[in-house]
């Protein structure tokens, strides 16, 4: 690591854990023009800062999203899930172990990685919950490595799945959800085929199954809606 890719770990650290700012505003719901008009609302956060300095007078339109996609992160974060303690704990546990800047360097590869907010803030909900110890930094990496692989319309499948809600799927975009999902380990599907032709439309109860991995990443799936405003260049 460089001395400018450590700078970069560094000022996102201090941006997660020694938040000093207050944006005023869901980050997600904004534009990402608007979020750098005369003088971005962004600024105070030090690692957009950081990145807004090596864009100099112009940033790309990647970086634009970058910086939005990592004030959403933050911003989810620090939503009072986890309480000052339980932070302060864990960075002291962090630099305890020398391990604060591995850890925030992963953090910020992921929310690179990102396509859209609501994908962001599901990864900033399992990093919580590793904090919390819910789960270990294994299970974080792979419920991450999931929801990196998904599309925008694996996830209102998924929340139906999740919450019981009947559904029929009788079209071949939807049936390609349904293999995605399966094939990340999230669901089971048993129910019954001929010659590739569903036997039955409906999915309750009748074969399409979460698996354990599934149950888990189900846990958060609740009110974030999926938005497809925030894609990657």
């Amino acid at each position: 690591m460089d001395n400018s890719e450590k700078n970069l770990v560094l000022a996102f650290a201090e941006s997660l854990f020694e938040p000093v700012f207050d944006i005023g505003t869901d980050v997600a719901e904004v534009a990402v023009d608007s979020l750098f008009e005369d003088g971005s609302i962004l600024e105070a956060i030090p690692v957009v800062k950081i990145i807004c300095a090596v864009g100099k007078a112009v940033l790309s339109v990647r970086d634009k999203y970058l910086c939005k996609r990592l004030a959403v992160f933050i911003q989810e974060f620090n939503n009072g899930k986890l309480s000052q303690k339980q932070i302060d704990k864990h960075k002291e546990k962090l630099l305890n172990e020398n391990r604060l800047e591995a850890e925030c360097e992963r953090i910020l590869l992921l929310i690179d990685q990102s396509t859209y907010e609501s994908q962001t803030k599901y990864l900033c909900r399992f990093y919580q919950a590793y904090i919390n110890q819910d789960i270990s930094w294994e299970k974080f990496q792979e419920l991450a490595e999931a929801n990196q692989r998904m599309f925008i319309g694996d996830y209102s499948i998924l929340k139906d799945i999740v919450y019981k809600k009947i559904k029929t799927y009788v079209s071949a975009e939807q049936e390609s959800n349904i293999n995605r999902l399966i094939s990340l380990g999230l669901i089971n599907d048993y129910r019954l085929k001929n010659d590739a032709i569903l036997l039955t439309a409906e999915y309750k109860d009748t074969g399409i199954q979460l698996t354990e991995f599934g149950k888990v990443f189900g846990r958060y799936l609740d009110v974030i809606e999926a938005d497809g405003t925030g894609a990657s260049y």
